[in-house]
């Protein structure tokens, strides 16, 4: 009892309740065998736990859990990253409890929504993205004007109408296979940014005409999506040249109840030397690249059960494969 009266373990009680039921992150306590015996009002509206759950396992609300592992080693585990369900990850905290004789008690997790946060931060950079996209689409819109002007001012006529139909048609061509094959709005989005930005650097993305993405993998969310699709651009946008050379090809369709996604580039390739560890934390050929891009890429893909592989050959090919529903 340490050496405490009946009235001060009840105050000590009363205030420790208060405090963890007011804390906003989720916390969840387990018993030896990975059973729930108390749990916080964020960890219930995170995760839907009502008084019933009290006694079932922890497994029965996520999809992945390594509170076994923990109670096990009995050592503390941080910032581990856990899928939920589609669209909810946590990052857990894993406290083991200690008894006076070092024996185990159980487990107390500590954890936060990922989702939410990372939602605010897609949100921001949407709109630094949709500034972005409409200065480089003003800017492209004046160039040509200023071409037009200056044909019409040198009276070629003909070449002025020529000009007009090229950029129409390659619009056109664009905007068609975006808003007719691609029904995903955000992926539409990210590809039609990425093209405005390409006209500008002088760089020819390349949109297969054959492009076909009804509905989005069940473990898959819009938003990992975006992110997959568009770091391979952004690395292939860094690798080619500037000088209307520079050629990006991407084509993402469905096939035999998978989503094949593939980007491909005649750039200066992935060097030899970071190929092997090229999903690593920190790996980067950009000079001012921080080295999470291809970390995220893979992590997204390793949790929808899809796979990922590159070969390169005068330029890097990039080849995913995520199936539709998982088995």
């Amino acid at each position: 009892m340490f050496g405490l009266e009946p009235e001060e373990i009840a105050l000590i009680l009363k205030q420790k309740e208060i405090v963890i039921e007011n804390i906003k992150e989720g916390i969840i306590a387990l018993d030896n065998n990975g059973r729930i015996t108390l749990f916080n009002k964020e960890a219930s509206r995170i995760l839907g736990l009502e008084k019933g759950h009290i006694g079932s396992p922890i497994t029965d609300f996520t999809y992945e859990s390594i509170a076994d592992s923990v109670l096990k080693s009995g050592e503390q585990k941080k910032n581990i990253e856990i899928k939920v369900r589609p669209g909810l990850n946590i990052m857990c905290k894993y406290n083991p409890i200690k008894g006076f004789k070092n024996e185990s008690l159980g487990l107390v997790i500590t954890f936060e929504d990922l989702t939410e946060v990372r939602k605010m931060a897609e949100e921001l950079t949407g709109i630094k993205k949709m500034a972005w996209s409409l200065r480089a689409q003003n800017h492209e819109f004046m160039n040509k004007l200023h071409t037009i002007s200056g044909l019409v001012q040198l009276e070629e006529y003909d070449e002025a109408v020529k000009f007009i139909n090229v950029i129409a048609s390659s619009k056109k061509n664009i905007t068609t296979i975006i808003s007719d094959k691609i029904r995903d709005v955000s992926l539409a989005a990210l590809i039609l940014a990425k093209y405005s930005k390409c006209e500008e650097a002088r760089i020819n993305l390349l949109v297969d005409e054959n492009c076909k993405i009804t509905k989005l993998p069940e473990y898959m969310t819009s938003e990992e999506l975006v992110s997959v699709v568009g770091n391979l651009i952004e690395n292939s946008i860094d690798a080619v040249k500037n000088d209307g050379q520079g050629e990006i090809y991407v084509k993402i369709y469905e096939e035999e109840q998978k989503l094949k996604i593939i980007v491909k580039d005649n750039g200066c390739g992935i060097p030899e030397d970071i190929r092997e560890s090229i999903y690593n934390i920190g790996i980067t050929s950009k000079s001012s690249g921080h080295g999470f891009g291809m970390y995220i890429v893979k992590k997204i893909i390793d949790e929808a059960k899809g796979s990922i592989n590159f070969k390169v050959n005068n330029g890097t090919e990039w080849n995913i494969s995520i199936p539709m529903e998982r088995s």
